[in-house]
């Protein structure tokens, strides 16, 4: 899954999915590998994820907090897993 855009994205949509599609369209046909790119919704994913089997999902026990995506901003406490 690649996040395509963000809050602030889109001033032109036509252009900007326009390009998309021609990205998505050079990729499906032209590699090799037995991968296929498509618009979807992280629902979509979810579910296609689910239906794989073969997948053992990790448990994760511990909190991931604190977080720092800054040298020095701390997100102590928020969102935290239990």
């Amino acid at each position: 899954m690649i996040p395509f855009g963000c809050d602030f994205t889109f001033a032109n949509a036509h252009m900007d999915f326009s390009q998309m599609d021609s990205i998505i369209d050079y990729f499906n046909a032209n590699n090799n590998a037995n991968i296929t790119v498509m618009y979807s919704t992280p629902g979509q994913y979810l579910d296609a994820m689910k239906a794989q089997k073969e997948i053992v999902w990790p448990v994760k026990y511990d909190d991931m907090m604190p977080y720092s995506d800054n040298p020095q901003d701390y997100w102590s406490g928020y969102f935290s897993s239990r």
